[in-house]
């Protein structure tokens, strides 16, 4: 059979984010993706301000008895009403089981 060992965790965001900035309506944020290494991808909109993405970690510490981290990594993409998308290229760390994430307007 199969193991899994596994984390929910919820992203949120402010709806603020995704209010448009005067004079650059343009770049007003459509949507904030954000990926889970070794896992699923939260993705959070004007309407969707909060969402739930699943974790996955090695079933391996779990089966011989080593300590498992609660900590995750993963990155953010904001993608913006002109079509352009802002990828994050600093992996980032938590481990919290529910977050605000953080982007530039």
């Amino acid at each position: 059979s199969t193991l899994e060992y596994f984390r929910v965790v919820t992203v949120r965001a402010t709806a603020s984010l995704f209010e448009p900035v005067t004079g650059h309506e343009d770049a007003r944020i459509a949507a904030i993706m954000v990926a889970f290494e070794g896992g699923g991808t939260a993705e959070l909109n004007a309407t969707t301000l909060s969402a739930q993405a699943r974790v996955d970690y090695s079933i391996d510490d779990v089966v011989l008895g080593r300590p498992v981290s609660p900590t995750y990594r993963y990155t953010v993409t904001v993608v913006r009403n002109d079509g352009t998308q802002d990828i994050d290229l600093q992996t980032r760390e938590a481990s919290a089981q529910i977050f605000f994430v953080s982007v530039a307007r």
